[in-house]
């Protein structure tokens, strides 16, 4: 797995510079065959003209593995742009250096002679040393600035990566606090409509007022004994619509009735809180309350990785202009932050009346 791994990585690191070495190293085969056409010389690639061709290929593509392995075993000590810059270097020089000296072993063997020398003044340095000198020369020229070039560009990039990763950040940092300020809201609102329907009753029915406060303290020890995170599990938010529902019933005793259906293989799936109570609430404000005898019925069920979520009630159905209220408005907002586009809220009259939520891909099948 290493070993393969390691070979993409040589590969993607050759794959740009092996393709315009190969361009050179035909070119430089043309351009023999074109100075034999020239002199009227029929057309031959001799074996040294060949290992001539294959070293302008072969003696590039060594400096730049040599760089990439330097690379992979030294970069992360390089603090700084100049220190960057010479460690290529280094790789250019140390490959540059390798490939010359096994090239110029390699004319050797087959009894190839380079006659070509530097000479300073009176000072001549020997053809094997010229060879490398030359090759060295050539490389500064053309791999320095490269080097120079690169790093500015992977500089851009590496700011353009920071600046991106911190408007990410303040970007889930924004929608945190907006889901909190939400959540925040979504408490003090449904404990002022349980205060007024407890109100109601103090003076009517005491003994139900006092039920009502009992299970409103157990609906808040739920809603407290909750860690600060935005979501929670199905299970948990179905407690809190079924201790929610106590209190209703209190207050409206026969004249309501309520089902809960769950799936038991998504209890232990993650929502947002508070997502199901301000809809069974605003089923029973603006719809059971309106009738005689109302009747509730929430479904949280799978559907394939989807989960979906249904509370209909018999009241009168939604108006094309219905105000949504402010809890409704406070689940729509937390599902547009968290979800975005991947979830669906509808408000129906048929077939019969329903608030209908899907949450896609909530499921994890892990």
């Amino acid at each position: 797995m290493v070993v393969q791994s390691l070979r993409k990585e040589l590969w993607k690191e050759n794959r740009p510079y092996f393709w315009i070495f190969l361009s050179v190293s035909v070119v430089s085969i043309l351009s023999i065959w074109g100075v034999q056409l020239a002199e009227g010389l029929p057309l031959n690639l001799s074996l040294y003209n060949g290992l001539i061709a294959l070293s302008v290929l072969f003696i590039p593509l060594t400096a730049v593995n040599t760089i990439f392995f330097l690379k992979r075993s030294y970069l992360k000590h390089c603090t700084s742009k100049a220190q960057i810059i010479a460690l290529k270097s280094l790789g250019l020089y140390i490959g540059i250096i390798a490939g010359t000296v096994l090239f110029e072993l390699i004319y050797a063997h087959f009894g190839f002679e380079d006659n070509d020398y530097i000479a300073f003044g009176s000072f001549e340095l020997s053809p094997g040393v010229s060879e490398v000198v030359s090759n060295l020369f050539i490389a500064t020229v053309l791999g320095i600035p490269v080097f120079i070039r690169q790093q500015a560009r992977d500089q851009s990039i590496a700011e353009l990566n920071q600046k991106s990763k911190e408007l990410e950040t303040a970007h889930e940092l924004n929608t945190q606090s907006q889901l909190e300020a939400l959540q925040a809201r979504v408490k003090p609102h449904f404990l002022y409509n349980s205060l007024n329907s407890i109100a109601s009753l103090i003076h009517v029915n005491p003994d139900q007022a006092e039920k009502m406060v009992l299970s409103l303290s157990e609906l808040f020890r739920h809603s407290l004994n909750y860690s600060n995170g935005q979501l929670s599990t199905v299970s948990k938010e179905v407690k809190i619509v079924e201790t929610y529902l106590g209190i209703e019933q209190v207050r409206f005793g026969d004249q309501l009735s309520c089902e809960v259906k769950v799936d038991e293989s998504i209890k232990n799936c993650l929502i947002p809180r508070f997502l199901l109570q301000p809809i069974v609430e605003n089923a029973i404000k603006h719809g059971t309350s309106k009738v005689s005898n109302g009747t509730i019925k929430i479904y949280v069920l799978q559907s394939g990785n989807n989960i979906e979520f249904t509370v209909y009630d018999n009241g009168p159905n939604f108006n094309d202009g219905f105000d949504v209220g402010y809890g409704l408005k406070c689940v729509t907002d937390q599902l547009n932050l968290l979800y975005k586009d991947k979830h669906s809220f509808m408000m129906l009259n048929e077939p019969s009346k329903h608030v209908k939520i899907i949450l896609q891909n909530a499921i994890d099948n892990d």
